[in-house]
């Protein structure tokens, strides 16, 4: 009876467990309005309008070391459609928006408030233009090790949404070739947690195990006692 007893008292710690996760999953949507803005075509954006860090109260670093210095915030009637309102456009090393606004874009998961590096297990965004012309995209997602966990190829005339729904994701590279420049707007993403907050399977087994143990243990404590009271 003690260790059922014990094992009603894990309970409750394999709820928060569980809980924690759910609750760890909430959603955060950037759509960009209410920034200042940069006026296309120019190849020298306005500074107030560059994004790299400037989200990561919500989790989010734009930028690539070497190769990106983030992205830069353009008003409505470019890239997606008008009624899109703001968009965002990448940026090359320097700062600078690529000539017909083909650059790449990177950004990666950082726990909210920090620069810590961090995961989500789902992200999607919108990507495009008004249409008209041919736009080629690799998207690729990668985990904290730099390990390429999905590669999505598209080839599409006008925007369209992308998705990744896997454990693991710490960056994603959106990789443009085409006759004309494209934009990108609504990320959304669940809330980036530690690396490794999840549960170990051999975690969760062991749980499971000590709770079957327990549940084994007043099936026969109770069969005991209707023995004990037949007898008597």
């Amino acid at each position: 009876m003690h260790f059922f007893k014990l094992s009603l008292s894990i309970l409750p710690i394999v709820g928060t467990v569980f809980l924690g996760q759910i609750n760890a999953a909430q959603a955060a949507l950037l759509d960009f309005e209410g920034l200042p803005t940069t006026t296309l075509p120019t190849n020298t954006p306005v500074p107030e309008s560059v994004l790299t860090d400037d989200f990561i109260s919500d989790g989010v670093l734009f930028g690539k070391t070497g190769v990106s210095a983030g992205v830069a915030v353009v008003g409505p009637g470019f890239g997606l459609d008008p009624s899109a309102g703001n968009t965002v456009v990448g940026l090359d090393q320097f700062g600078n928006i690529p000539d017909i606004v083909t650059g790449d874009i990177f950004f990666s998961f950082v726990l909210p408030n920090t620069l810590q590096p961090a995961q989500t297990d789902f992200v999607s965004f919108s990507i495009g233009d008004g249409g008209a012309d041919l736009d080629i995209f690799e998207i690729r997602a990668f985990d904290i090790n730099n390990t390429l966990l999905q590669t999505q190829n598209f080839v599409n005339e006008s925007a369209f949404p992308v998705s990744f729904s896997l454990p693991g994701i710490n960056r994603i590279e959106v990789d443009f070739t085409g006759e004309f420049g494209y934009s990108f707007n609504n990320l959304n993403f669940n809330t980036p947690t530690p690396v490794n907050s999840v549960p170990e399977p051999q975690t969760i087994l062991g749980l499971a195990a000590v709770l079957g143990m327990g549940s084994l243990m007043q099936r026969k404590a109770s069969k005991r006692k209707n023995l004990v009271k037949s007898y008597n």
